[in-house]
């Protein structure tokens, strides 16, 4: 059976080359977003992070609990972890179940349980770090945020800390700016492809004044500086009226503050704190007065993402476009920085909905499609088109999430 890892005492094997048939569907961008070392690199990280899923459940000791089918809560009162880690938990076992590690139930024989398809393999993290520095060494910054994250999993799990205590520590913080910039090519990406969308999307005629744009959880201001690079090499600089950005961390805030305005120095760039679960218009942003709305992995955090859709709407003027770069689920259900995210409240403690987001944290694009046109939003698209990428890449999981106000 193939358990999609590699026994400890075989070598590992290549990582599987981009398949040509993705270069038509991702034509609209430049070729240096997209290049083979980042097809590769998407891979690896997630053959890595089912490596540490491995670790982190032989830490816990769950190897030999699993013998029998064993439901996650189950799992949890036989190892003493807390209720809180539960979620987590469901997530590794989901994770070796996809990759024929564990064996699932079928939805129909009651679901939710999990057993040993046979003995697990021996997690080979050192020998997949190698493997990625040879690809591209500035994708180790990922790696090194996964790391943090599968080290403290059995602290947490016990409950002797959070992971808000864990991951977002002072200590922790270099961690998470190492991972936003956009010198780490597997999250520039996400900023690349958002800002060109918004670049190329940006209402712009002949005669109209100057643009409004709002840019939500801008963070240490990287997914700022993609998006302002592709406005200047589309000569859009000159009609920005007002690029208000931002971010309710007052660190990250202040750092973006600092990278950004000295480096454009002539443009209307303000910085301020503003929290996407309450109205936006108390907030600094006048109802109908921006060009664009613009995100790059914010709004699935959104305790109710109705609430924040309507937001971003009525905030918009008529014409104006969200564009809401994203995470996007792939047919595993799974994306591969979810091991980090899923012990942080932040990203687990939202409003679901059965119809229009059914889980906590990233969804998949056809979920995205479908909220955007409950909230309003007209001329609903996903760039590129994931769900074809996905066929061909199913670890692949960028793309913006474009929504127009009619």
């Amino acid at each position: 059976m193939n358990m999609g890892i590699p026994q400890s005492n075989s070598p590992l094997g290549s990582t599987p080359r981009p398949d040509p048939r993705l270069a038509p569907l991702l034509a609209g961008y430049p070729a240096d977003v997209f290049d083979a070392r980042l097809h590769e690199s998407i891979g690896l990280a997630e053959t890595y992070t089912l490596h540490l899923a491995v670790d982190v459940l032989q830490r816990l000791g769950a190897g030999p609990r699993l013998r029998e089918p064993r439901r996650a809560a189950e799992l949890a009162a036989d190892l003493g972890v807390v209720a809180g880690f539960v979620p987590a938990l469901s997530w590794l076992l989901g994770r070796l179940a996809a990759a024929g590690i564990l064996l699932a139930a079928p939805a129909a024989a009651g679901g939710g349980r999990y057993q040993s398809a046979g003995p697990w393999p021996d997690p080979q993290t050192a020998a997949l770090r190698r493997r990625m520095a040879a690809i591209d060494g500035r994708n180790l910054a990922a790696l090194d945020l996964l790391d943090a994250a599968a080290a403290a999993y059995p602290a947490i799990a016990t409950g002797s800390m959070t992971g808000e205590q864990a991951l977002l520590s002072p200590e922790a913080i270099p961690l998470w700016l190492a991972y936003f910039s956009n010198r780490n090519p597997l999250y520039a990406v996400h900023n690349r492809v958002s800002a060109g969308d918004a670049a190329r999307l940006l209402p712009v005629r002949p005669g109209d004044g100057g643009l409004c744009l709002l840019e939500l959880g801008a963070g240490a201001g990287s997914s700022t500086e993609a998006l302002l690079q592709e406005l200047d090499g589309r000569g859009l600089l000159g009609r920005v009226e007002r690029l208000l950005a931002t971010e309710p961390g007052a660190l990250f805030r202040r750092r973006a503050q600092r990278a950004l305005v000295g480096r454009y120095p002539g443009l209307a760039l303000e910085f301020a704190a503003l929290d996407i679960d309450r109205p936006w218009s108390g907030q600094g942003v006048a109802p109908a007065s921006c060009a664009l709305v613009f995100a790059v992995n914010v709004l699935h955090v959104a305790k109710d993402l109705r609430f924040s859709l309507g937001q971003a709407l009525a905030s918009l003027a008529p014409g104006g476009w969200l564009i809401a770069g994203e995470c996007l689920r792939p047919p595993s259900g799974q994306v591969h920085m979810e091991l980090v995210f899923q012990v942080l409240g932040s990203f687990t403690d939202v409003a679901t909905d059965a119809a229009l987001r059914p889980r906590p944290g990233f969804l998949a694009a056809e979920e995205w499609h479908q909220a955007l046109a409950a909230a309003g939003f007209h001329d609903v698209q996903i760039l590129p088109d994931v769900a074809a990428i996905q066929r061909l890449l199913p670890a692949f999981c960028v793309g913006s999430v474009c929504g127009r106000r009619p």
